[in-house]
Parts: structure tokens; sequence; C-alpha cells
């Protein structure tokens, strides 16, 4: 069986600096590359305000028709949990 041996990370900084600093630029020209991106034009603004618009009305259609179900089905589950099998199954034995 093989053995492996766990370094510090101290010892990984001491052994590969240039490793570790082109890393470290990668990731920050990584993080420049993001910032630099162009700004969405007033269509697409607008075609995300419509996309936004719709997921709230669908969210409040959602909300009445919970509110709608919940009043015509009174809840029967005494712990005020989910229903499950398993506590369907105790309650038989009772």
């Amino acid at each position: 069986m093989a053995s492996f041996q766990v370094l510090p990370l101290d010892f990984a900084v001491r052994k590969r600096p240039a490793a570790i600093m082109l890393v470290a630029a990668g990731l920050l020209l990584l993080s420049l590359g993001a910032r630099a991106s162009k700004k969405p034009s007033a269509a697409e603004l607008a075609a995300i305000t419509g996309r936004g618009v719709l997921l709230a009305e669908y969210d409040a259609a959602a909300w009445h028709a919970t509110d709608a179900v919940l009043a015509t089905h009174p809840k029967t589950e005494p712990s005020g949990g989910w229903p499950s099998i398993r506590t369907k199954a105790l309650s038989r034995r009772k």
C-alpha cells in the first residue's frame, strides 16, 4: 500500500514561487477581464425587465393559488410537518 506524505503549505510556497505568481497573475487577469465587459443595451435591459415582470406575475399567481388550495384543504397532519410514509405507518399501529 502506498503512503502519501502531506507537506505543509509553506513548503509549496518556498519551492514553487514562480508557479504561485503565475497562478495569481492569471486570476488577476481573469478578474480584470470580467470587469471590462460591455454594458447591456437598452433593448437587452428592456428584455430583462420584461422577463422579470413575467416572473413576478407568475410568483403572485402561485402565491394566490397556494392560498386557495390551503383554504380548501385544511391541514390534517398534527405535527405540522410534511406527511411521510413512516408517519402514516406509525399512526396505524396505535
